[in-house]
């Protein structure tokens, strides 16, 4: 799915995208999907998840997913360890790609 991602997420990522864009109705779908799999007993599907969620939250976090971090909380929180550990991967990567546009929103979790 990150390759997918990559290729297909957002028309603006000039090296790598490839048509057709993704639908925003399909985005939305895999934005809601996509988490749940941070909880997965198997840890390729974690790690996975993971890499998507970041790859994501490059083009669409704050604006189109002002969510993300509280479902990220509540994995760290609430979740199993499997979400713990699949949440904090996500933590760690985005925190690694995130611009100084989005900085100041990191600061407020």
């Amino acid at each position: 799915i990150k390759q997918y991602i990559d290729s297909h997420w957002w028309k603006l990522a000039e090296e790598s995208f490839r048509p057709p864009e993704t639908l925003p109705e399909v985005k939305a779908v895999i934005r809601e999907l996509l988490p749940r799999a941070l909880g997965d007993a198997n840890s390729k599907i974690r790690s996975g998840a993971a890499h998507a969620i970041s790859a994501i939250a490059m083009w669409d976090w704050p604006e189109e997913w002002p969510d993300l971090f509280t479902t990220l909380m509540m994995h760290l929180t609430q979740g199993t360890q499997d979400s713990l550990q699949g949440s904090m991967c996500v933590l760690l990567e985005v925190t690694n790609n995130v611009d100084d546009k989005q900085m100041p929103q990191v600061f407020l979790f």
